[in-house]
């Protein structure tokens, strides 16, 4: 039985590869902060709910963002998207590092949401594109990140 990777190039496979890893990479980016309030609402000594902004603020520009960059890859190409929201994931979890205060954490953490929410429309078009296997909606590995 010949599998759908079979007819695919190296270069096909290493691009699907990395962009799996970067739709994991997405997916953690969003998550990573739940454990930490009570230690960020220490640090920046400001209340549980405060804290939680770093949480919900990314979420919604996360899920908000996804809105735009479908289309997005459409008119402007999906290797610029991707390169771009590369980049804005880099510079968000650089700033989050050097943050000094809740503010500017939040501010990091909507530039990081911005670079994560492209990876899972551009990854969707992708997947689109190469077709899946057992017709459309159909649930693999890749949707994972895997």
């Amino acid at each position: 039985m010949t599998t759908g990777s079979a007819t695919l190039s190296a270069a096909t496979r290493r691009s699907i590869l990395l962009l799996s890893f970067a739709t994991f990479a997405s997916m953690a980016a969003q998550r990573i902060c739940d454990a930490m309030l009570p230690e960020l609402s220490r640090t920046f000594a400001v209340s549980l709910a405060q804290a939680a902004q770093v949480v919900s603020v990314f979420a919604v520009v996360y899920g908000l963002a996804q809105l735009v960059y479908g289309p997005l890859g459409d008119r402007l190409g999906k290797f610029g998207i991707v390169t771009f929201a590369t980049l804005a994931c880099c510079a968000g979890s650089i700033a989050a590092v050097f943050a000094a205060s809740l503010d500017m954490l939040v501010l990091a953490r909507v530039m990081v949401a911005l670079g994560a929410a492209a990876f899972f429309g551009v990854r969707v078009q992708i997947r689109q594109a190469f077709g899946s296997p057992g017709g459309c909606g159909a649930t693999h590995r890749s949707e994972i990140g895997v």
